[in-house]
């Protein structure tokens, strides 16, 4: 015990204790920080006899980036901590994705609202006859070979309309034979 705080254990990779103190905060950015702040509510719970709930900003629906798996199983397992968590969500779109699926007992999100001084630099322009997409062949997520596949399948139904637009691709570096024949 020091000074009122009890030692729970020891940093991972430092040599620092981690103390609870009985009115200690949580807020998690990522699943992997949800899954440690609710070991420490658990630890808390069981050295003061009481906890807050975690703070969980979901940004995403993070289980979905990783296939079938251990890692998808550990993500998806906290959301299942519902009523220990205030679900900060960053979108309508996610927060109704999300709240169909889990029972959160306290949930908010955070629309989207350009800032105010953006909205007023902000010129009208002639929209241009491009095509932008993100594309990440070394994620499995972002779907890079459907992509590609259905840019393809647009281009072949629509021939004429297809010659005039700009395809560009941003995301990460690849071979051009990933996209042979896709780009005018």
């Amino acid at each position: 015990d020091i000074e009122g705080d009890t030692i729970v254990g020891m940093a991972e990779n430092q040599h620092i204790p981690i103390s609870l103190r009985a009115g200690e905060l949580y807020v998690a950015t990522a699943w992997w920080t949800a899954d440690l702040g609710y070991r420490l509510l658990d630890r808390q719970r069981e050295i003061h006899e009481r906890s807050s709930r975690l703070a969980y900003i979901i940004q995403d629906f993070e289980p979905g980036f990783y296939n079938w798996s251990n890692t998808y199983a550990l993500a998806e397992a906290t959301y299942h901590r519902a009523q220990e968590t205030v679900a900060i969500i960053n979108s309508e779109e996610l927060t109704n994705y999300v709240l169909a699926r889990y029972d959160f007992a306290l949930a908010y999100y955070l629309p989207y609202e350009p800032h105010p001084r953006l909205v007023e630099l902000v010129e009208p322009t002639e929209p241009e006859r491009l095509i932008l997409a993100y594309a990440r062949p070394g994620v499995s997520r972002n779907c890079f070979e459907l992509l590609c596949e259905g840019l393809r399948l647009w281009q072949a139904q629509n021939p004429a309309q297809s010659k005039v637009y700009e395809i560009v691709l941003a995301g990460e570096e690849f071979g051009e034979d990933r996209i042979a024949g896709l780009l005018n």
